[in-house]
């Protein structure tokens, strides 16, 4: 019998060392096609009006997937990487759009050269996490896919409504109790080890989806209500948990993929055009009450403004979202400023971050507070410089 499986070719180690080439080659394909796509984004931007940097821009996202990408692992650590970079480009491409350099846009040139050094430290970053790689072994997909099976979901959505309850009283609490803010936010947080454990074992199961749709609703809409857009938070784990996979860029998962990006898109420029209207009713209604508002006036209120957006706030609150994810602005204003005006601090703002860090609030109760830097172009002191704070003027 054994003679025949092996001449037919059923023989389950043949078909199991075919199954693994088969797939080792739809991985190679997946690459190739992935640099093919990068490298034909880095031909055609090396025609737009900033040409070079927008081709080395186009260029790196390949070689962070090719640095920290573990097949079957959750790439948490390549996904920080591209928000690193997306930070670091997102200028390259808006000022792209409005056929300017970022010579133009910015005034000078203190805005290129932060954008470079920008591009360099996210490839420097990557190399540095791919050294702790050294030594790491195999791909542990199948331990944790062999765990993620055993997993009773139900259990786990019962902890998540246990646990919420119990994040917001330490969130709740923290800030109440300043010498220990810092360790209750970090039990809170545990809350999100939960959340990524229940989106990863509903994907890799294939069942109880109604579950796990109903924690992304929860913390969506609960994420609407705060200060912050907290909402982006359960995204952001969901698509870890989706492209841990290696079947993350085909079929249905490619498309969950893809749709949570969308919402997280739409979202956040829906959210950036009603965020400071909102945030002003927010900060006036708390100071004359003096007591929390109300969910049910917070949701009115959101729905309200939510509603009353436009196409053009909505294509502003794009703008002004590109603008508030690129971060490399703020590294542009610090070149031009130091030292021009203000001298080198010899590593003082370094050794006050660690410091900071390094002695807790309940041991040094004399730790200075870290007040908020109120710019002229913010209202209420909360918010983030705008195109128009930047470069003095709009590009459109």
């Amino acid at each position: 019998m054994l003679p025949q499986l092996v001449a037919s070719g059923n023989s389950p180690a043949i078909g199991a060392s075919s199954a693994v080439a088969h797939e080792k080659r739809r991985t190679y394909t997946g690459h190739l096609l992935f640099w093919g796509i990068c490298g034909a984004l880095a031909a055609t931007g090396f025609f737009t009006a900033n040409g070079i940097v927008t081709s080395v821009a186009f260029l790196v996202p390949p070689i962070l997937v090719q640095l920290l990408w573990r097949k079957g692992e959750p790439p948490v650590l390549l996904f920080g990487c591209m928000i690193q970079w997306l930070q670091a480009t997102a200028a390259v491409f808006y000022t792209n759009h409005y056929h300017q350099t970022l010579e133009e846009a910015f005034g000078s040139n203190e805005l290129t050269v932060a954008t470079w050094l920008s591009i360099i430290a996210v490839v420097v970053l990557a190399l540095g996490i791919r050294c702790a790689f050294l030594g790491a072994g195999p791909s542990l997909q199948n331990r944790i896919e062999a765990e993620a099976s055993r997993v009773d979901i139900k259990k786990l959505a019962i902890l998540y409504i246990m646990i919420v309850p119990l994040a917001a009283a330490l969130g709740y609490a923290s800030w109440r109790l300043p010498s220990i803010t810092q360790l209750l936010l970090g039990i809170a947080s545990l809350k999100w080890v939960i959340i990524f454990l229940l989106c990863y074992c509903v994907l890799h199961q294939r069942r109880n989806y109604g579950l796990l749709a109903g924690c992304l609703a929860f913390e969506f809409v609960m994420g609407m209500f705060g200060v912050f857009a907290n909402f982006k938070s359960v995204f952001f784990v969901l698509v870890i948990a989706a492209t841990a996979s290696p079947l993350a860029l085909r079929g249905r998962r490619l498309v969950s993929t893809i749709v949570c990006f969308g919402i997280l898109f739409v979202s956040g420029v829906v959210w950036t055009a009603v965020k400071m209207d909102y945030r002003e009713f927010l900060a006036n209604t708390e100071t004359a009450n003096e007591e929390a508002i109300p969910i049910e006036r917070k949701f009115t209120k959101l729905a309200d403004l939510v509603s009353s957006v436009t196409w053009e706030n909505f294509t502003d609150g794009m703008d002004a979202l590109i603008m508030r994810v690129s971060y490399v602005n703020y590294f542009a204003l610090a070149i031009e400023n130091v030292p021009n005006r203000v001298p080198y601090e010899n590593g003082e703002l370094w050794k006050g971050s660690i410091m900071h860090i390094l002695t807790p609030r309940l041991l040094f109760p004399d730790k200075p507070v870290l007040a908020l830097y109120r710019h002229p172009g913010v209202r209420n002191g909360i918010g983030n410089l705008n195109w128009y704070w930047v470069c003095g003027r709009k590009l459109h």
